[in-house]
């Protein structure tokens, strides 16, 4: 029972306490309010917010300007428009807003709703957007000593004078220019504030992730429009930006740079493929579309940007090997039926250039004739009265060729043997040793003897081996076989020389393609440095373009 009394002594107690704490908060919140509000009153008793704080007319009111940027949003190149998140700072004196602290419970500063004081009427000049005002009115920090201080946010989309000559590797500078829009110099004058660099503030800067500041210095401008006219005074704040070009390289400049070297390969794609056009064709549609996202980045300039400049060095270089390849192609069908092939392509491209470009041309089978020695001899000691064909006058014979005129030779001796008169056992038996022995030498690589083939050698008192060759060849069955062998042979022949030259007419194509690959791959190259390396801050580092000299 006892505890219970103590209990609700101390709950009373606590509450007792609470609500005398209470009482003193609200007592010394009705007093400041009763001061603040006392505060106002006496201040707005006499101020006309229409009018200038000055105490004389001809006194200028001086307004310090920060430019504080807290974010750059995006630059549309196409439309030229940099957006950015900024707070812009104003501070200037008004001699109306001063008051004694002492006689209003100590209070140092108020805060004051701008619609209330006279603010000066910056604007930016360049807006894009028909926006001129702030973004969100804040109110405005009044000390006691008479300073101001305004700080409202704002989202700004100002013109850029895009440059797109070193795209993506480029620099822009983009202007931000703020001025009174309808007082002049003389009643209201912009300055920088004192003991600050005259740039934007960067301390609350969150860093974008399309371009890298580099600096944004500012500079007050005081000018007359004409010798009749008040001065005007504006601050113009040049943004320097520059590209972070990660993206483009991996996204456009890597496939680009690959799809013009692919284009040199077609010169090593072999002919008889015929893919050799479809493959230029096919990368010509692919820098098309590379060439038609470009220009659906930048703005329809009189500059060529770079990454357009290289694009459009391997399209007319694709386009060039497009045409050669087309004559490749003729000169690798060429034939002799249709074309003669000059002495100097000969020289040119199967003497000199392949042994430049290291080139080696598999030799030609050497085709070897046995027996042309002793078709030579046949053909001086016989001079028939018909145009007979000569072999020694002819191309070496493959090897089935040769064969069949063996053959034929063969049956002629032994057509010849037959058609002589009877001789004694004796020269028989000699005679058919000889007709076998030069049976076996036709179907064997061995040559027959020499003495077989002498034309004053007689056989047993038979006549010589030409005047039976003459008596032989005046037979129509001969001479029918004989012709017939002589135009299978010459058709051969005429195919070989016709292949010949076909194959000549190849390796001239394969020669010309292997040069062209080799022009094409150094113009492509010393090309695509020669462009892409042009541009001046590709190998600059964000520090050292800090510390270059701009302006």
């Amino acid at each position: 029972m006892l505890m219970d009394c103590s209990c609700l002594r101390l709950q009373s107690g606590l509450a007792f306490l609470l609500a005398s704490c209470l009482t003193l908060c609200l007592i010394d919140h009705s007093c400041g309010s009763d001061d603040e509000e006392r505060l106002v009153k006496d201040l707005f008793a006499r101020y006309n917010r229409l009018i200038r704080p000055v105490r004389h007319m001809n006194e200028t009111v001086k307004v310090e300007f920060t430019l504080i940027l807290s974010l750059l949003i995006n630059v549309q190149e196409k439309e030229q428009v940099m957006k950015t998140n900024v707070w812009l700072q104003f501070k200037w004196i008004d001699p109306q807003m001063t008051w004694e602290p002492a006689n209003y419970g100590g209070i140092q500063s108020i805060r004051l709703p701008v619609d209330k004081i006279w603010t000066p009427d910056v604007v930016l000049i360049n807006n894009a957007d028909g926006k001129y005002t702030e973004s969100f009115k804040s109110n405005i920090v009044v000390q006691s000593t008479g300073d101001l201080l305004w700080l409202p946010p704002s989202i700004y989309k100002s013109t850029c004078d895009i440059k797109v000559q070193n795209f993506p590797f480029d620099e822009q500078i983009c202007d931000m220019k703020f001025q009174s829009w309808t007082y002049n110099a003389d009643e209201v004058m912009l300055e920088f504030p004192a003991g600050m660099a005259n740039e934007i503030e960067m301390s609350n800067y969150q860093p974008s992730g399309t371009w890298d500041v580099v600096k944004a210095p500012g500079f007050r401008n005081v000018y007359r429009k004409s010798p009749a006219e008040a001065r005007q005074a504006d601050i113009t704040y040049k943004i320097i930006i520059r590209r972070k070009t990660l993206f483009y390289t991996i996204n456009l400049l890597i496939p680009t740079v690959l799809v013009s070297f692919l284009s040199v390969l077609v010169f090593y794609l072999p002919t008889i493929a015929g893919e050799k056009v479809a493959l230029s064709i096919s990368i010509l549609l692919t820098l098309n579309v590379f060439l038609l996202l470009v220009s659906k980045l930048l703005p329809p300039a009189s500059d060529l940007p770079l990454i357009g400049k290289f694009l459009l060095f391997t399209f007319l270089m694709n386009l060039v090997s497009i045409i050669i390849t087309v004559v490749t192609i003729n000169l690798n069908f060429r034939s002799p039926k249709t074309h003669t092939m000059p002495s100097w392509i000969k020289k040119v491209f199967l003497d000199c250039l392949p042994v430049v470009l290291l080139m080696r041309r598999p030799k030609k089978p050497k085709r070897h004739n046995p027996y042309a020695a002793q078709q030579s001899r046949l053909a001086a000691n016989h001079r028939p009265t018909t145009t007979a064909f000569n072999p020694s006058s002819a191309a070496p014979l493959s090897d089935g060729y040769r064969e069949a005129h063996e053959m034929v030779e063969f049956r002629a001796n032994d057509a010849r043997n037959r058609a002589m008169p009877v001789p004694s056992s004796t020269t028989t038996s000699a005679n058919l040793g000889h007709s076998r022995a030069f049976g076996r030498q036709v179907y064997s690589d061995t040559p027959p003897p020499e003495a077989s083939f002498q034309p004053s050698q007689r056989y047993n008192g038979q006549p010589p081996l030409d005047e039976c060759e003459e008596w032989l060849l005046k037979s129509p069955d001969v001479r029918l076989v004989t012709n017939s062998i002589e135009c299978i042979v010459q058709y051969h022949q005429q195919n070989d020389a016709i292949q010949e030259v076909e194959d000549d007419w190849k390796y001239v194509a394969l020669v010309v393609d292997r040069l062209l690959l080799w022009i094409f791959f150094i113009a492509t190259t010393a090309g695509s440095f020669k462009i892409l390396l042009s541009a001046d801050t590709i190998f600059e580092s964000l520090e050292e373009a800090k510390n270059r000299k701009y302006f």
